[in-house]
């Protein structure tokens, strides 16, 4: 078995660990400065055409329900703020990183996929309701909160396949799985790459302790609403997040301010729509 030493230690030498986009980390920084302008953000979000067609296809999608076409990215700065647009930039970016298919035992990486768009979206409906965090980046924070478990399955191939079969022989959790194997779990190495990104404190606490909310220093409210939306999406049966549910614990219910009640309501409220509106994002 591997430390936590040593994942940490390979994870620095690693050169080629997935990068964003310069345009995206360029988004993030400016939308940090009050003085940025609308214009200015549309100006370098179009220099990626890939990014640009993407967001603009999410925009246009059922998801947002926004009539008529928006057919540029100024135009979508407008019905979505910048702050939006940031996320929308963010998570196109990411989802290049979900574009290999593969499988490894009970793993799907397409299942992933799935199964990480149903918690953005659930996510973003559950922060609708509460109204505790921005439900945008309630969307982005569910869409990448697995984003480790792609790191551990390129990087560290050997130890993902004896994770696997130890959750096909045993029905473990990944986390238990993981850190059985690595001494660390998809959720710490997601984090540690979140932050090599420059990613926002809250998306990175959010993706290092959507199942522990209450060990956040910061976001508690998002990592507890992640975690959340996890099991939720989960169980409403879309797609796959590999291994058995992780458990609910009362920090992310009091975090969230939801009860066991709540839970089984949302899941009513989502049960008929959920795989609409996922397939309608797989389409992008």
């Amino acid at each position: 078995m591997k430390t936590r030493e040593q994942v940490v230690e390979i994870l620095r030498e690693i050169k080629n660990l997935p990068t964003l986009p310069a345009v995206a980390t360029r988004a993030m920084t400016m939308t940090e400065d009050p003085n940025c302008s609308q214009i200015e953000l549309a100006n370098v979000v179009e220099q990626d055409p890939a990014i640009a067609t993407r967001l603009l296809k999410l925009v246009n999608s059922p998801f947002y329900g926004i009539r008529g076409t928006v057919d540029n990215v100024k135009q979508a700065l407008i019905f979505v703020g910048m702050s939006n647009v940031r996320n929308l930039v963010l998570s196109t970016s990411v989802l290049e990183l979900f574009d290999d298919d593969g499988k490894v035992g009970s793993f799907d990486r397409k299942e992933l996929w799935l199964h990480s768009m149903a918690t953005a979206i659930t996510a973003r409906t559950t922060a609708q309701i509460s109204r505790i965090v921005d439900p945008e980046v309630a969307f982005t924070a569910g869409l990448i909160h697995d984003v480790g478990k792609l790191i551990i399955d390129r990087f560290f191939h050997d130890d993902f396949k004896r994770i696997i079969e130890l959750i096909d022989l045993h029905h473990c959790t990944m986390t238990d799985a993981e850190n059985a194997v690595l001494g660390s779990s998809h959720s710490e190495i997601g984090a540690h790459l979140a932050q090599r990104w420059g990613l926002p404190a809250a998306l990175r606490e959010a993706i290092g302790y959507h199942h522990e909310p209450q060990n956040a220093q910061t976001s508690k409210h998002l990592a507890a609403l992640v975690g959340f939306a996890d099991v939720l999406a989960r169980d409403l049966g879309i797609g796959t997040g590999g291994g058995s549910t992780p458990v609910l614990t009362e920090h992310h219910l009091s975090l969230t301010k939801m009860s066991t009640e709540d839970l089984a309501e949302l899941r009513r409220h989502l049960a008929d729509s959920i795989e609409e509106r996922v397939n309608q994002m797989a389409a992008l």
